[in-house]
């Protein structure tokens, strides 16, 4: 079943409408696929990790199909790299993203939801329950405790517990193919083999938590949010959301729309994680 989900998202993302241009190619690379066992305790911790208002594939499933309730045995992961020549445009940035890289996160994040009802109904089609996880963002404090932005759905935790990859130092998910990628899933009946996760240690693969060295996504970073400490979400979020839309638009001449989701990248790009494991 694996091999059969790695080839429909690869074919989805071949096809046309994954083009920043037909001189540009593609957005992403092939995918990597994960699986986490819905039952894993894994979910539990990431209540305590992410914070309590984090989901559990039972709780997600609950929240999305609250008249249609079912069992989820599996949650699928997937990893789309970013392609090579947006990320070498990205490497020669200083301040601002390259235009690739904004319409990859804005473009690409459309395409990412567009994949999630594709594959639902790929797996619904077969006789499978499926559906693709709706997250809540939550800035506001929980339990009187700050969240400066957060998600009821972690895309990179869930990654991370499908086996996929570890943590870096700027909260990005380092996998095998680097940490420049996007990433989604799916929660299904089906019941998938587990893939095993590559290290005990959440940070098992970003060389400054590992060795003390590195540190280059600190040197990289626009804004200042980045610290041998980790990231300052609150300031990395006033960057990509508040400064760069503005600026964006008018270095490239892209509509509001085309400047929606967050975009930086430079802290993913010319560092020894970016299409690899360091």
């Amino acid at each position: 079943m694996r091999e059969i989900l790695q080839s429909f998202i690869d074919r989805f993302f071949t096809e046309p409408p994954n083009r920043i241009s037909h001189e540009s190619g593609p957005f992403f690379e092939p995918a990597l696929i994960g699986v986490a066992a819905a039952t894993d305790p894994i979910w539990l911790d990431f209540k305590e990790v992410v914070g309590v208002f984090h989901l559990t594939p039972a709780e997600m499933v609950a929240h999305c199909c609250p008249d249609d309730s079912w069992q989820s045995r599996s949650v699928i992961s997937w990893v789309l790299p970013i392609s090579e020549r947006t990320r070498e445009t990205n490497r020669r940035q200083e301040l601002w993203p390259c235009k690739e890289w904004v319409l990859t996160a804005n473009r690409g994040n459309d395409l990412l939801l567009q994949l999630k009802a594709h594959l639902a109904a790929f797996l619904t089609a077969r006789g499978h329950r499926a559906v693709a996880p709706q997250p809540v963002t939550i800035r506001e404090p929980i339990d009187g405790v700050e969240v400066a932005v957060a998600s009821t759905w972690s895309e990179r935790h869930v990654a991370y517990a499908a086996g996929l990859g570890t943590f870096g130092l700027n909260g990005g998910l380092i996998t095998s193919r680097g940490i420049a990628h996007r990433c989604g899933s799916l929660i299904t009946d089906a019941v998938l083999a587990p893939s095993p996760r590559p290290s005990s240690d959440a940070y098992g693969y970003c060389l400054h938590r590992r060795e003390g060295t590195c540190g280059a996504c600190i040197e990289r970073c626009p804004s200042g949010a980045l610290s041998t400490a980790g990231i300052d979400k609150a300031k990395c979020r006033h960057r990509i959301y508040g400064e760069a839309p503005p600026v964006l638009m008018a270095r490239y001449g892209l509509t509001a729309d085309q400047c929606k989701t967050g975009s930086c990248g430079l802290c993913q790009t010319k560092v020894p994680c970016e299409a690899g494991i360091p």
